[in-house]
């Protein structure tokens, strides 16, 4: 059995201007979303555009690689995270989806699907998304294979309550997390229950460059653990295992980069995704 991470990738796709600011090639972004460069995500900035296709390039599963969660100085002395270099052994183009078929009978109050990871595209991560006055979550209901067959590679997990993998609006020092239970789960094809325990936290901002030197502006880099206990640990070392996320996310762009390993420095990564503009 694998890690199963439900942490969603954000696509507010359709070819767009680099956000404000930002110099180079062009990048996905939200149709009519203005990114105002202001150090914070918005409610207006958190946009989801179903349908529209993103590319990301990751390095192979088993093949472990460097990666600097600190920006750094450029040229001009603007703190910078640099993607414009690393491993693109795995490439995959994504979209947000409406939910429907069988993902949909699995978590009837899922709003939309996207694949939970570049190389298993079945693997569906199921969202719905909460406004507020004010403020909006994007949220994770449960996990799914695009279909009920083959029984022994099923993935079927509907958490008791939503998880929160963003909300607007958000700056550098806030946090939020909690734990979710799941029952009567399978997980490629066994039987399961459990709890994931999950903090996340806004802990920087800076800009991003990408592949291809396009430049991003007002880049949220938000830190992730997550903390699953199983029931059932089979092909697993331990029934609990703890994994470490940074993920960088742009208003209007969504997520530009993560960087995944069961290190909290992470410093030598098993995932580094990088958007290919």
């Amino acid at each position: 059995m694998r890690w199963i991470c439900g942490i969603v990738l954000l696509l507010a796709g359709c070819a767009g201007p680099v956000n404000p600011g930002g110099a180079g090639a062009t990048v996905p972004s939200a149709p009519d979303c203005v990114a105002q460069i202001d150090g914070a995500l918005s409610v207006e900035e958190l946009a989801l555009a179903p349908g529209i296709a993103a590319t990301y390039v990751r390095n192979a599963n088993g093949t472990p690689t460097s990666f600097d969660p600190d920006p750094v100085l450029d040229d001009d002395g603007i703190r910078v995270w640099d993607l414009s270099e690393g491993p693109d052994d795995v490439r995959a183009t994504l979209a947000l989806q409406e939910a429907s078929g069988w993902p949909a009978t699995v978590a009837p109050s899922a709003q939309y699907t996207i694949p939970a990871a570049l190389e298993y595209p079945d693997l569906l991560t199921l969202l719905d998304v909460v406004d507020g006055a004010g403020a909006r979550e994007l949220r994770a209901v449960g996990l799914a294979t695009r279909s009920q067959e083959p029984l022994e590679a099923q993935v079927r997990l509907v958490y008791d309550e939503p998880v929160t993998l963003l909300r607007a609006p958000i700056t550098v020092g806030d946090s939020w997390g909690g734990q979710a239970r799941f029952r009567d789960a399978r997980l490629a094809g066994i039987p399961n229950a459990g709890v994931e325990d999950w903090t996340f936290e806004v802990v920087d901002q800076a800009d991003a460059i990408l592949p291809g030197g396009a430049r991003v502006r007002d880049v949220l880099a938000i830190r992730v653990s997550t903390t699953r206990t199983l029931a059932v640990a089979a092909g697993l070392p331990s029934n609990q295992q703890t994994r470490y996320m940074l993920q960088l996310f742009a208003p209007c762009v969504g997520e530009l980069a993560r960087a995944v390993g069961p290190d909290p420095d992470l410093t030598l990564v098993d995932e580094l995704r990088r958007l290919e503009p």
